[in-house]
């Protein structure tokens, strides 16, 4: 069942240092390729998204991206380079999703995001149901950090905390059903 965007339109910007940050796509939009949803990012920008175990590369050069089909859909996550030696600001728009919405984690390694603009807690307060030794990975100062899920809802080394609009790794023993729910 396609979900309902309700009626407001959002802008999220998302403040990201030079180099390579991990992101993700909390909005619904009519058109998810990568033109729209990533617009006015200077030149040499890359985006890679993460398709049937390996890196799809997109690069934004000569005022558009040379891979104009590929796809940033909501819940999924990306790198994206910032090129520049200073920080840019990218800003998502797009929908809130209304009512109830699965965001589906197969088995292995993929790349997520929230379904919503929201930020905290992963299981505490994003309500992602994980499988003791599933472990998520977080992009933090050019480097992932490790988080595993422990029998008797414990973390290790500490429950992550997704900001707005970021993206994770997660490597999930089996799959998973990542249910939300938000009123407009």
């Amino acid at each position: 069942m396609m979900a309902q965007a309700s009626n407001v339109m959002l802008f999220l910007n998302l403040a990201l240092p030079p180099g390579y940050s991990l992101i993700g796509n909390p909005l619904l939009g009519a058109d998810e390729r990568v033109g729209e949803v990533l617009r006015g990012v200077p030149a040499g920008t890359e985006l890679w998204t993460w398709s049937d175990g390996s890196f799809v590369e997109a690069r934004f050069d000569g005022g558009e991206w040379d891979q104009p089909a590929q796809r940033l859909r909501i819940g999924e996550g990306a790198f994206l380079l910032n090129p520049q030696d200073e920080p840019m600001t990218v800003t998502l728009t797009g929908g809130l999703a209304a009512g109830r919405r699965t965001n589906s984690i197969p088995a292995g390694l993929s790349m997520r995001s929230a379904l919503h603009p929201i930020s905290g807690r992963l299981t505490t307060d994003l309500g992602l149901k994980l499988l003791p030794l599933d472990n998520v990975y977080l992009w933090r100062d050019g480097r992932f950090e490790v988080y595993t899920y422990l029998p008797g809802d414990a973390w290790h080394p500490e429950e992550p905390r997704l900001s707005r609009g970021e993206g994770f790794f997660i490597r999930a023993e089996k799959a998973l059903e990542w249910v939300t729910e938000v009123d407009p």
